[in-house]
């Protein structure tokens, strides 16, 4: 998970007011590192709607939509339309004409 930038003074007195006081503070920013870097939680909002709440950890690897995904990958992920084909045994991903095998290590995950 990407944490390149160290917090800022200012942030890291937030945080620290926070923990000290066992306050709940409510950050609202556009930046996702800076979301990832400061926050506990993070509510991911589209069009007015919360679509994904949890950790950092959870969102950043477990993005609960499309939306999530590319709104949170860092760089930004390109996201690809396709199916999952299993046949004989072996799984692999298909898109527009184009099959991509997958190794042995995606069974587990997939099965």
């Amino acid at each position: 998970m990407p944490r390149n930038r160290a917090p800022s003074t200012r942030q890291l007195r937030w945080t620290e007011r926070a923990k000290r006081t066992g306050t709940t503070f409510v950050y609202v920013t556009h930046d996702q590192e800076e979301a990832l870097t400061l926050a506990d939680r993070i509510a991911v909002i589209d069009a007015g709607r919360v679509v994904q709440y949890g950790t950092p950890e959870a969102i950043f690897h477990r993005p609960a939509s499309p939306f999530v995904a590319g709104f949170m990958g860092s760089p930004p992920m390109n996201l690809i339309s396709g199916r999952l084909a299993r046949e004989l045994g072996e799984y692999r991903f298909e898109t527009d004409g184009m099959r991509v095998p997958l190794s042995l290590d995606w069974w587990p995950v997939l099965s």
